[in-house]
């Protein structure tokens, strides 16, 4: 898997925001996670540009680069001006969920059509607004499946220990 990070603005001084070594890892090993060692996932080529944009409402995005059907080409953007350190990671493991269902098939942006195939059945969301987006399979399965990927994404680099891991959870 071939990863490349860029950062659109950084405020001079910011501390509290992931470091583009502490993204290398957790996007590393999402990728080990969700595709294994399996041969065709090092095929797979994601740019996460990390921009602190405060008029942009999504934490994140995930577009294909390449081709509809079983791309293998993506570029993650997460925005680091709205959420917390925490945030930002679990934002990540969301949209490599979102590469992992693109990658295999799982769902398909019919172009064309303006309509999204999810597991067979189309759904046309050209027209959707931000709440039928949110109620999406895709969505579910992704919320779903962010918080225990980012908690062994934790684990597998060493870093249970760190408070801002379970910031906002009750213990």
């Amino acid at each position: 898997m071939n990863i490349e990070i860029s950062r659109k603005s950084r405020k001079r001084g910011e501390v509290s925001r992931p470091s583009i070594p502490e993204i290398r890892t957790a996007a590393t090993l999402y990728g080990r996670i969700l595709f294994g060692y399996r041969k065709w996932h090092e095929d797979i080529s994601v740019l996460i540009t990390l921009k602190a944009d405060p008029t942009d409402g999504d934490y994140g995005s995930t577009a294909w680069q390449d081709r509809n059907y079983r791309p293998r080409e993506f570029h993650i953007s997460i925005n680091t001006e709205l959420i917390t350190r925490r945030e930002v990671f679990r934002t990540l493991a969301h949209e490599f969920i979102h590469v992992n269902q693109f990658a295999t098939g799982q769902i398909q942006d019919m172009v064309r059509s303006n309509t999204t195939k999810w597991e067979g059945k189309s759904y046309h969301t050209s027209d959707w607004d931000h709440n039928e987006h949110l109620m999406a399979p895709w969505e579910i399965d992704a919320r779903g499946r962010e918080e225990i990927l980012f908690y062994n994404m934790a684990d597998a680099a060493g870093w249970l220990d760190r408070d801002w891991v379970f910031d906002g959870v009750h213990k």
